[in-house]
Formats: C-alpha cells, structure tokens, sequence
C-alpha cells in the first residue's frame, strides 16, 4: 500500500515539473521532426526514473558470459543494501550469494536454457534467494538471453525485484476474509522457512488442495464454500502450519516439519475435513516434500499443483509427488574474436532484421526498429544485436557496423514508401566526422526516406563505463559512394574500397546527454527524427531527454511489455515515465510483445 502511494505521488510531479504541451508530431501517418519542450527551470526537480525503481525494490542488470562480467544499473547497490561492489562484479561472485537449493538461479536458468534467440533474445523468468546486504532476500527476475555464434547464450540483460524476508507467514485463518490471491505471498513464506537456519534437517512439504463439485448444483468457486473449506482446513493444521487462498476453490498449504509420511496424513485428514465441512464437494490434495533441506518454492508450489490435479483426474483423495531435479547448468560459452566479426563484416552476413514498436499513446503510429542480425553456426538460431552490438563496440567496429545498418535502412526504405524506420547506432558512430556525411550522401541519393527514418542512442550508452583498451585494424568509415567496404588485419586503405585500419573513436566513461545534442541537432537538420531507445532503466532522466529534444523515445522491453500486464508499483513506474515523456513532447513506443 505504501509503494503505490509512493508512485501515485510520483505521477503527480510531472504537473509540476513538466509543464510545456505536447506538440503535434504525425501527419498522415508520417513522422515529423519537432521542437521538444525546453528544459525545467533552475529550481525545478525533474523524476529520476532511478526514483521510481528504486521505490519496487528493483535493478536492472546486464551479463557478458564470455568474459563474465556483470554491469548494473544505478539502483542495485540500494536496492540490495550493499555497500561494496565486491559481490556484483562478476556472474560468479553473484551467484555465489544464491542460498543453495533456493531455486534455479540466474545462472541455473541462462546456462541450461533450451530456447532459441530469433535475433530479438529469448525471455527467461527465475526466483531464488539470496544473502544480501539486507539479509535473505527473494530475487524476483526476468530477462532475456541473446545468443552467440553457437546458438547458445552469451550476454543477458534484464531486471530483478528484491523482496526482503521476514519469516512472518501469512495469517493461517482465512473464513470470512474477503478472497485475494496469495501466491506471492504464500511463495516467500515457504522460501523463508526452506532457508530458516533454524529449522535445521527438518523437511517441510507443500501441498495444494483443489476442490471438486460432487453435483452439478455444487459450485466449487462459490465464495461461501470457499469460506467453509478455509475454516475447516484451518482447524486441522497446526500453529505453524499456513493456508492461503491461491484461487477460488484453490488452496496452498504449507506444512511446517513434515516428511512424505506425516505429509501425506496430514493431507489425508485436511480432505476429510474439507469434505464434511462441504458435504457437495470432493478434496483433491497434491504434496510435495523438500526433505534434505533444499528446494525452489516456486517449482514446489507447481509440483503440487501438478500432483493436485493428478490427484483430481483419478478421483484420489491424496497424491504425492517427488521434487523435480534440477538442471545442470552448461559450460561458459566462448567469446566472439575480432576475426569473427571481421569475417562476419566482410562477408556481408549481418543483414536488416525488423522488429515492431507499439505506439503507447494509441495514435496509429506505423515504426519498426531495424535490427543487425546474424545467422548461428548450424542453423542454431540468430545473433541480434544484443550480441553484435556490444562485441563491435569493444572491437571499435560499430562505425562499420551503423553504416552497413544505415545502407540497408535506407534502401529498406526507398523501397517501401509505407515503411517508417527506427535505426539504434553507437554514441561512437554519431560523433565521428564521417557519420554526418554518410547520412547525407545517402539521404540525397534517396529522396523523400529522410521523414520515415529515425536515429537513435540507446539508453545504456549513456552509462559510465570503462573505457576499452586501445585495438588496433579498426576499419575506416566511408559514404555509400565508396562502394563496399571490407575489413582487414592492416592498418592502412588498400585504395581499392578495402578499408583495413584507421584508428576509430573509442567509447570513453559515459556520455554526456548534453554534449551529445549537438549531433543530434546535425542529424535533425538533414530532415531525420532523433530518439532514445531501452528508456526507464535509470541510466537517463527526463530533463536529459528535454535537452537532447529527442523525437521518439522507445521504453525498455525488460520493463514495459511485462509490467503493463501486470498490477503492482512497477506499473506505476511505466504509467509516470510515459506521461513525464509525453510532458516533454515526445511520442512514446515500445518493443511489441
């Protein structure tokens, strides 16, 4: 209740803040650069998007496998309550703070993923513990993995919720409270007893307890059965023992103490109970028992939802089930070389990809996103640029990489007159000499593409980072007049379109939103749209978006196309960033699910 009176009070900043109306931005389904609204005044305070992140508990990361580094984003280190960075170097530190048997990890589930990345990444969902600087804490995370030349993943990104435990459970009698769904609850209150040092070897079980109609004039959803059913399983449980309402007609119990024996007679008598109480309804009750001291709440909850129904299909009052094994993860997959990019380059095989972006202020608003991929040894999926973009960066390659993205945008676009683009090059790239030039040499030998085509910075690129260490064969960026380029181990121009080596500008600690609109300006005043992509995950603020007078700003997927399913403070979160950036005159967008 207090985070999301946290987050309505954000909102109502943005009044306050960001008073300039928004200005018409589409005509005739086609963008139109324009003006953003100026900056806050000196003693006006601008929403951090850090600020509403940090009010979830949340933090969003990002994970080289190769070389197993770990960045996160500016609200980990409150959000864990940490005060060193020593545990959030590396995958391997993090994951050394995972309790044992809490649940698949992070690791656990990239590792030993079984999807396939089609050049967007793959999504992956995890819930463990962990002994942060606050204690026990449940991670709560969703992501997605981009693949390697192998198919297999090698680099992660995505967001984590941190939920402190205080091993209280949730009230046990439930009859006569109004239904609400506890799973979450009910999933943290048995992930604290499973790692309660207290508890020693003891085993605990899990079970849930679904509920049949014996008559078709029975109805087991009905709120008053329900309310029957709570009190009689209530009554039969011990002090320690907790029963939540799951569904209607749906209970979680969780049995403090038990092994498979005493589980399945406690369960035994919980049915009869349940059944006497409601004389038109059958219980089915499905267990599972975590007895070596290990066990994942979520899959344990599953597992005997699993065995619930089991229990339902067979007309049985009482089925058990074993835990599920865990996966083992894989090996660390090997890092891309400069040569596999260089032959990737020369090679011609990085083509367009397009992805859909949605419009979130609702207009008919018609924008793709172009995408480098890349096809996987083996036919074994597609390298996006999750994967490209990050390893043509360390390499000083993403000069090469944006004009070859740039060519194909554009020749994209002259040939649909329907198709609008938006194009995510390196903070690098805009600011080289040679970009402005190939801009407009393309542009001018395609009239009428400049409208319909939108460049942008990803928010990520305005983090502070290392600077990479010097490379040398960096290849020379051309115009499109040139023909086409190809990369080599030399440092010199061959002479014949070969370009083999000038040294690029390297990425140094963080850009500078308002040293970088300038070249926005430059990009604006050849008639193209400027944006911002991957905005919400704490890296820019909306004055900073105001100072660059972005066109279009494109929401992170990690947090928008979840959390506008869900109800809870992280859609607050979205809602006060889309109306802060609508403030500022922006259009808003966001990857399609």
């Amino acid at each position: 209740m207090r985070r999301d009176a946290v987050m309505r009070g954000l909102l109502g900043k943005f009044s306050e803040t960001f008073q300039a109306r928004r200005s018409g931005r589409r005509a005739g389904g086609r963008l139109a650069a324009s003006q953003a609204a100026p900056c806050p005044a000196q003693g006006e305070r601008a929403l951090d998007p850090a600020q509403g992140l940090l009010a979830c508990h949340m933090a969003s990361w990002s994970w080289d496998l190769a070389s197993d580094r770990l960045v996160w984003g500016p609200t980990a280190m409150a959000a864990l309550g940490f005060d060193r960075r020593r545990h959030l170097s590396s995958g391997k530190a993090w994951a050394s703070l995972a309790a044992p048997g809490s649940g698949e990890s992070r690791a656990d589930v990239i590792h030993g993923a079984a999807g396939v990345d089609h050049g967007e990444g793959a999504p992956f969902r995890c819930r463990y513990v962990v002994n942060a600087g606050r204690g026990l804490c449940v991670i709560e995370e969703r992501g997605r993995w981009h693949a390697g030349p192998d198919g297999r993943p090698a680099r992660a990104e995505g967001v984590m919720r941190v939920c402190p435990i205080d091993g209280r459970p949730p009230d046990a009698p439930l009859a006569g409270r109004r239904i609400q769904p506890a799973r979450d609850i009910v999933t943290r209150t048995l992930t604290a007893m499973l790692h309660d040092p207290a508890r020693g070897l003891r085993s605990v079980s899990a079970g849930v307890c679904l509920l049949t109609p014996r008559t078709s004039d029975v109805s087991a959803s009905d709120p008053a059965m329900t309310d029957l059913a709570a009190a009689a399983i209530a009554r039969r449980l011990r002090r320690t023992d907790v029963v939540a309402v799951l569904d209607p007609g749906q209970f979680a119990l969780i049995l403090n103490g038990c092994d498979s024996a005493q589980g399945r007679q406690a369960a035994a008598a919980v049915a009869r109970n349940v059944e006497r109480a409601c004389p038109g309804l059958q219980a089915h009750v499905g267990l599972v028992t975590a007895s070596d001291g290990a066990g994942d709440a979520s899959s344990l909850l599953e597992r005997a939802s699993e065995a619930a129904r089991q229990a339902a299909e067979a007309g049985e009052m009482v089925a058990v089930l074993a835990p599920r094994a865990r996966r083992r993860p894989a090996t660390r997959p090997a890092a891309m070389s400069m040569p596999d990019v260089i032959a990737l380059l020369n090679g011609r095989d990085i083509v367009l990809g397009r992805r859909r972006l949605v419009d979130l202020d609702g207009a008919d608003l018609r924008l793709e996103e172009a995408l480098p991929v890349a096809a996987c040894d083996g036919g074994a999926g597609v390298m996006g640029p999750g994967s490209l973009a990050p390893v043509a960066a360390q390499m000083n390659l993403s000069g090469l990489l944006d004009q070859r993205m740039l060519e194909q945008t554009v020749r994209l676009l002259a040939a649909d007159p329907a198709a609008h683009m938006l194009l995510c090059i390196a903070p690098a790239t805009l600011v080289s000499p040679e970009w402005r030039g190939a801009v407009a040499a393309w542009l001018a030998a395609h009239p009428g593409v400049s409208a319909r085509l939108v460049i942008a910075l990803d928010e990520k690129a305005f983090a502070p980072a290392e600077s990479p260490p010097a490379r040398h064969g960096t290849p020379k960026e051309s115009a499109p007049e040139t023909g086409p380029m190809e990369v080599g181990n030399s440092c010199h121009d061959d002479g014949e379109g070969q370009a083999t080596g000038a040294d690029a500008p390297g990425r140094g600690p963080g850009h500078d939103p308002r040293a970088i609109a300038q070249h926005l300006a430059m990009m604006k005043a050849l008639g193209v749209s400027v944006g911002v992509t991957g905005f919400g995950l704490g890296w820019l603020k909306l004055e900073d978006l105001s100072a660059m007078a972005v066109d279009v700003v494109c929401m992170s997927g990690l947090f928008v196309n979840e959390s506008l399913s869900l109800v809870g403070p992280d859609r607050f979160v979205v809602r006060a960033l889309v109306d802060g950036v609508r403030e500022i005159g922006a259009a808003v967008v966001a990857p399609a699910p």
